[in-house]
Parts: C-alpha cells; structure tokens; sequence
C-alpha cells in the first residue's frame, strides 16, 4: 500500500510539473511582441535583427509584403507560411499588432485603423535611397524592437564591409553600366548609384534619375565601361545573349565575361543585403 502511495505521489507530481509547465509556455506565447511589416525594407531588416537575436522567441512576427512581392524579396523562402499573411483592414485587426511597421504607400490606407489601437505603434519606414538612409531605418526598427545592439551590429557590419571593399578597389579606375533589359538603367537616386559611388566606382549612366531609359546618345558616345551591371530576376544565358545581340549593349561590343549579373531581388534590395552586393562590386 505505501509503494501505491508513492507511485501516486510520484504521478501527482509529475503532472503537477507539467501542468506549471504548460502555464509558463502560455504566459510566455502571450507576453510575445506582436509585430506586422508591412514593407520590403522593414520585412528583411526585422528577419535580420531576430537572427541575431537571443530573444528571438520573444517576438511574433508576420509578413505582408512578401505575400504580394515574393519575387523581390530576399527572405520569402526563410519565413514560415502561417507567418506570411495579405494584409487588409479586416486581417490587421484580428493580429492586433503591438507594432505595425507601414511603408509611405499604404500609411493612408492603415494609419487610422492602428491609431484605433489603444496599445499599438506605428513607425513609417521608407525605401532607402541612400546608404545613411538604410543605416537610419536598421537603427529606428532596432530601437523599436528593443534590438539595438544588434542593429548596432549589423550597421557597423554594412560600413566595415563598405570600408573593406573600397579599399580593395581604391587603386582601380573602374567604370559601369547598370542595365536592366528593355534599355533600362539604374543610376541617381538610388541605393545602387550610392554604393557604387562610395566604393569608387564611376557609373556612366549617373546623369539619368532613378530608373530610366538609357540616353542613347550620353551612354553610347562617351567612353566604353568596363562592366556591364546586367540586372534581371533570374540568370539565362539565353537572355543575356539575345541582349547583347539585339539592344543598345550591341553598340558597346562587350565580351560577355565583362557583363556582372545581379539578381533584381538583391539590386533592389533596401536592407542590410546589401553585403552581398558590395561583396559581389569587390570582385570586379
């Protein structure tokens, strides 16, 4: 009878332990940070933070651009489905984010329905232009999220990897032509443009703003690039060839092992990605 006792003891305890244990991972799942992103630049820069992150566990996050875009995003294949969401009025009410982070393009849309949120916060966070604009976003979502050592991390890395590369390339006289097919180039204005002129290199396209058509004349007529930037959502020979063949890159008479493919995910790229970018310039 006392060897029952204990057993019954033993069992009572058990899943008394269990049962505690079941309160503390349900406390903990209901004191997580709610957070929607609703933004390219805002998507990769908080993915980038958790990974850094020891708290990443405290943090419920859900994407909503990559739902519509996931061809631009460098994160859509690391980001877990029931995390990906289409974001409406109807859908962002029932996360009831504590912090939602809006781009300039649907800030009118869903600005008022987070200030009906008594415990909500809403942060603008605009596409970069510049590096000192991304440097800017990287540290205002870190402060947001209580992540700031590990935005400070991860800015000193993007300007430590600049800093490496510019000084790789610092006795090279390089110049580029960015391209995108359709006679597209992208020059001023852009993050693109900015890194190329930080690392030293000359874009002969600079004349142009943002995304443009090449200037026939301006482009053709002055001196020939080194490289060709050629820039496009997936690499084909097939169209790299049919290019070079058949657009103004004809004129140029490039050999084809001077044409730097990029990806437009990574090109676009408004975030700390862009290591990868300032390593792939560091090549030429």
């Amino acid at each position: 009878m006392a060897k029952l006792s204990f057993v019954t003891k033993y069992i009572f305890v058990l899943l008394l332990f269990h049962l505690l244990s079941f309160s503390v991972y349900a406390k903990a799942l209901s004191n997580k940070l709610k957070v929607v992103s609703t933004s390219l630049a805002s998507d990769e820069i908080i993915f980038s933070l958790l990974e850094r992150s020891s708290r990443k566990e405290s943090f419920d996050i859900y994407y909503s651009y990559i739902a519509y875009n996931q061809d631009y995003s460098n994160i859509s294949d690391l980001i877990p489905k029931e995390k990906i969401f289409h974001i409406n009025k109807e859908s962002l009410f029932i996360k009831d984010p504590d912090i939602i982070f809006l781009s300039p393009y649907n800030k009118a849309e869903f600005l008022d329905s987070v200030s009906s949120y008594s415990h909500a916060k809403a942060y603008i966070i605009s596409p970069s232009s510049t590096l000192d604009e991304l440097l800017s976003n990287i540290t205002l979502i870190g402060e947001a999220l209580d992540l700031t050592g590990e935005a400070t991390f991860i800015t000193r890395h993007i300007l430590t990897s600049l800093e490496s590369v510019k000084s790789r390339l610092s006795l090279k006289q390089i110049s580029v032509l960015t391209y995108m097919p359709h006679n597209i180039t992208i020059s001023s204005y852009t993050l693109l443009d900015d890194l190329l002129s930080r690392l030293g290199i000359h874009s002969i396209s600079k004349d142009s703003i943002g995304y443009a058509s090449l200037d026939e004349e301006k482009v053709f007529l002055g001196d020939k690039p080194d490289y060709i930037i050629f820039i496009n959502a997936n690499y084909s020979d097939q169209i790299i060839d049919f290019e070079l063949e058949n657009s103004y890159l004809k004129r140029i008479k490039i050999s084809k092992d001077k044409l730097i493919y990029i990806s437009e995910k990574l090109a676009f790229c408004t975030s700390n990605f862009i290591v990868d970018l300032i390593e792939i310039f560091g090549s030429l």
